[in-house]
């Protein structure tokens, strides 16, 4: 069996908001999911910093992004993609920002 996870990151509000809002949707995922309120972020604590952290399991000072304008790595570091890509699997992403 091919197991899948799906890894959803909401940006820009606080770690309770899910469990306090009572959207349907919000909670079906909460109930039907894994969710931790007990993470911490990098600094900075910015989108783009904080991404490249999760998915290559290094600090900024590591991999280099320290804002949100990506710049390709200076000392590259395999990351979750690249992992899964040499085990013969596939790893895809979907963002979107919307400033409004």
């Amino acid at each position: 069996m091919n197991q899948k996870v799906i890894l959803i990151l909401a940006d820009g509000f606080r770690p309770d908001a899910l469990t306090t809002c009572g959207h349907p949707y919000g909670q079906r995922l909460l109930k039907l999911g894994s969710y931790s309120l007990e993470t911490e972020t990098v600094y900075p604590s910015v989108t783009l910093p904080c991404h490249m952290s999760l998915f290559h399991s290094v600090s900024p000072d590591r991999h280099g992004i320290l804002t949100n304008t990506y710049v390709p790595q200076v000392r590259p570091v395999n990351g979750l993609c690249e992992q899964l890509a040499a085990a013969g699997k596939t790893c895809a992403f979907h963002v979107r920002h919307d400033p409004r």
